[in-house]
This record gives structure tokens, C-alpha cells and sequence, in this order.
């Protein structure tokens, strides 16, 4: 990425201009705002620091995100957890043929590419509606459309994996419901994150980082907690529990695309509608 995409932040775009202008011109009062907020190394890495959880506290749309991310991970690791209970122990498969069964995920992660075009469509539509309104931008919301396709998929395949674990059923079964899992896991995470990239702009790197936080601890805590409660509930019953705490938060992408300008106006980081064409 670093090697094949531009720069795109404009600070730093009107930074490297005024550099090359003192250099054509010889002129040194070329200079970009960014010349002119001197800040610290200790500074910057005080604000890097508190930022992110002054965001989580106090932006609706990051905690929102947040928690649903973190849910979602924790789903995932109990998830992935439970493969040597569900193919090895229940299914006989060998420790190979377990690790060959994660390949149902990635099938899942690669279908969900199929919903690229339909989004496009849908994020094309946006822009000319939002052009015809007279705005230079559509509303960040059309990043969603993505987590609004898979997000239903996530609820279903674990209701589905966790009660079709069982030697009386074809391996099959909890196999295609892992491709369903993988499909809507990655639908949502990219749209959750695209969705925040776009709505924090000069505040994303501590956007994104808190959501990065929050997601990896509640990973790393159901990396130690998914085995205990796999011996203690069962597949089934694991796997539900899952299902519906994912299906708690399903309704999280509709709602913020419905009422993501209502939610945006308490926001005092994120950017509001796209401004008016003169």
C-alpha cells in the first residue's frame, strides 16, 4: 500500500505544494498550516494516546462500533475455538482434515467480493442523488451497505453450525454454514471500518484505533474463555449463545443508515452532510 497508493491526506498535500513552491521560487513565505501548528513529539503522543478513549466515551457511532466489533470477535475466536470440538471431536476428522475445514471460512471471505458490484451500484445511485440535491458528497452512510448484506448472515450460520454438529448429520452441513459465517464476518468488519474512515476524516487514525483496541481485548480474553465454555455448554448451546449476541447487535447497520444524520449531529469529531455547491 505504502509502495502503490498516493497520498491522499491534504495537510500534507498543501505541505509538500508550499515545499516545492520555496524551492521553484525561492520565495520562503510558501508556507502550509501545517508549518504553522508546531506540535511536540510528547504532545502528539500524549493526544495519539488519550484520543481514542475520549472518542469510545464520547462519540455514539464509535461505541456503537466498537462493542459491535468486539462482539463480533468474540464470536469469531469462540468460533474458530470450537473447530477441533465440532470436525475433529464429533466428525473424526484428523488434526489435517480440521485445519483443511477452516478453508470454509475463507470460501465465505472470498464470496463476499460478490458484493462489491451491488454496493457500487447502490454507492453510485448515492452520488448522482446527492449531486442532484446540490451536495459535493452523498452521506457517509452508503459505506454500510456492505455490513447491511452480511450482517444476518452471522446469527444464522451459528444457530445453524451449532445444532448441525453432530455424527447423525453430514459433515457438510456445519461446513456450508461456515462459508456463511466467513461471508458476513467480512462484509461487516469492512463496512464497519470503511464507515468510520469515512465519518472521522482528520481524526481517523484514533477512530480506527479504538475500535482495533477493543476488538484484540475481547479477542484475547475468549482465546483463554472459549474452551472453558465449550466443556461447560456444549457446541449447541455455545454456538447459540453467539448467535444471539450477534443477532442483538444486527439491527446496529440499518439503524445508523437510517438514522446516521441524526446520530452524526451529537457527534462533535464527525463530519456532517456533504456542503452545498455554489
Amino acid at each position: 500500500m505504502i509502495l502503490l497508493l498516493p497520498e491522499t491526506y491534504s495537510p500534507i498535500l498543501l505541505y509538500w505544494k508550499a515545499k516545492e513552491l520555496r524551492r521553484l521560487t525561492g520565495d520562503d513565505r510558501y508556507r502550509s498550516p501545517l508549518e504553522f501548528n508546531k506540535v511536540s513529539f510528547w504532545s502528539r503522543l500524549r493526544i495519539s494516546l488519550y484520543r481514542p478513549i475520549l472518542l469510545f466515551v464520547t462519540e455514539p457511532i464509535i461505541s456503537i462500533h466498537a462493542t459491535y466489533l468486539s462482539i463480533l470477535f468474540i464470536v469469531l475466536y469462540t468460533f474458530i475455538a470450537g473447530y477441533v470440538s465440532i470436525f475433529q471431536e464429533k466428525n473424526n476428522f484428523s488434526a489435517t482434515e480440521t485445519a483443511l475445514a477452516f478453508l470454509g471460512i475463507e470460501v465465505g471471505v472470498l464470496l463476499s467480493a460478490l458484493t462489491v458490484p451491488l454496493a457500487m451500484w447502490f454507492l453510485r445511485r448515492d452520488i448522482r442523488l446527492s449531486r442532484e440535491k446540490g451536495l459535493d458528497r452523498p452521506d457517509p452512510e452508503i459505506s454500510l451497505y456492505m455490513g447491511m448484506f452480511g450482517a444476518p448472515f452471522i446469527p444464522v450460520s451459528l444457530f445453524w453450525m451449532g445444532w448441525t454438529s453432530r455424527l447423525s448429520i453430514s459433515f457438510w452441513c456445519p461446513l456450508i454454514a461456515s462459508v456463511f459465517f466467513g461471508f458476513g464476518t467480512l462484509c461487516v468488519f469492512v463496512s464497519a471500518f470503511q464507515y468510520v474512515a469515512d465519518l472521522f476524516e482528520l481524526n481517523v487514525a484514533s477512530a480506527l484505533s479504538t475500535l482495533q483496541m477493543m476488538r484484540l481485548v475481547s479477542a484475547g480474553v475468549m482465546a483463554i474463555l472459549s474452551e472453558v465454555m465449550y466443556k461447560k455448554l456444549g457446541i449447541g448451546w455455545t454456538l447459540t449463545l453467539l448467535g444471539c449476541l450477534s443477532f442483538l447487535f444486527l439491527p446496529a447497520p440499518y439503524l445508523l443508515y437510517w438514522k446516521g444524520d441524526k446520530v452524526r449531529s451529537w457527534s462533535k469529531y464527525a463530519r456532517r452532510d456533504g456542503k452545498k455547491v455554489s
